[in-house]
C-alpha cells in the first residue's frame, strides 16, 4: 500500500478571457495558442502517470500538452466555482451591481446569482479530493484545474503550510507541490511548496 505520496496542483494555461480580467468559472474557452508551446517545455513530471483534470477545455488541454504519455482522468468536480450571473465579465461591467457588491462583501455567506456558494463548492473539493486520493494506487499524482479549486483546497487542507499571497498569485501552467502521509488510513500534507512548469523533478 503505497503510504507517501507527491501531488502537483497544476492551474490551467492562460485564455483570451483571462487575459480581460473576466470572471472564468463554468464557461469554456480554450488556452491561447501561444501557450500550448510554453506548456510543452520540460517540466519535471515526465514520471508521473496519474493525471487528474477539470472537464472544461483549458483545463484539459493543459493536461494533455503537460503529460502527453499520461492517461487524463476528466472530473467535472475540478472546475472552478460556478460564478452564475457573473460569468463573462469583468470588474468594470460589474463595480454597480448591488448583487456583486453583496457578494464581494460576503462571500463566505453568499452566491452570485445563479452560481454556486463557497460552502457546495466546498463539498465537491472535498468530495472528489477523498476520491482521488482513495482511487489511485500511483505515487506522484498531477491534478489540473483552476485557481480557485487550488485556493480553496488549500484552505480546507494545508492553510497552515503556505502563505495566504501565494496562493492568489499561481502561475498559469504551475501551481503547488504537496507531499502526503498516510497515518491511521488518513492523507495527511506535511508540505507545500511553489512549482513552475520548469521546475526539476520533485519526489
Amino acid at each position: 500500500m503505497v503510504r507517501e505520496r507527491t501531488v502537483y496542483f497544476l492551474r490551467h494555461g492562460m485564455t483570451e478571457a483571462n487575459v480581460k480580467r473576466q470572471y472564468v468559472g463554468w464557461l469554456d474557452p480554450p488556452i491561447l495558442c501561444s501557450e500550448i508551446e510554453r506548456l510543452k517545455q520540460g517540466n519535471g513530471m515526465e514520471h508521473i502517470k496519474a493525471v487528474f483534470s477539470s472537464d472544461l477545455e483549458r483545463a484539459y488541454t493543459t493536461a494533455t500538452v503537460m503529460f502527453p504519455k499520461a492517461s487524463v482522468t476528466t472530473c467535472w468536480q475540478l472546475r472552478e466555482l460556478s460564478f452564475g450571473d457573473f460569468e463573462g465579465k469583468t470588474y468594470d461591467d460589474l463595480k454597480d451591481d448591488s448583487e456583486y457588491q453583496t457578494w464581494l462583501d460576503h462571500r463566505q455567506a453568499t452566491a452570485p446569482p445563479g452560481g454556486e456558494s463557497l460552502s457546495v463548492f466546498h463539498e465537491r473539493i472535498r468530495f472528489i479530493w477523498k476520491k482521488m486520493m482513495e482511487e489511485t494506487k500511483e505515487t506522484s499524482v498531477a491534478i489540473v484545474t483552476h485557481s480557485g479549486w487550488i485556493r480553496e483546497w488549500c484552505r480546507l487542507f494545508g492553510n497552515h503550510l503556505i502563505a495566504e499571497e501565494k496562493l492568489w498569485k499561481l502561475p498559469f501552467g504551475g501551481g503547488i507541490c504537496g507531499k502526503f502521509v498516510r497515518k491511521k488510513g488518513e492523507w495527511q500534507c506535511m508540505s507545500l511548496r511553489e512549482v513552475h512548469i520548469t521546475e526539476k523533478k520533485c519526489g
